[in-house]
């Protein structure tokens, strides 16, 4: 995730013509960007939303990895 982060920053910095020295998240949050990391969580979640909407194999399999997960922690 810090490597998606670094490009994220470097990307945005470059099209803007700035510094490499740039701070990321000052950057960010002047142009009211998200963090990858954020925008990761939400559209993981928003998967497992839809694939347990939907009466599937997927879902009940999705539901056995869950389970098998919060039981390991």
């Amino acid at each position: 995730m810090g490597q998606l982060e670094s490009a994220h920053g470097r990307l945005i910095k470059q099209s803007l013509g700035l510094s490499k020295r740039s701070h990321n998240i000052a950057l960010l949050k002047a142009l009211n960007i998200e963090k990858v990391e954020d925008i990761v969580t939400r559209n993981v979640l928003s998967l497992y939303n839809r694939i347990f909407n939907r009466k599937s194999s997927a879902s009940t399999d999705a539901a056995f990895i869950f389970s098998f997960y919060f039981l390991m922690l």
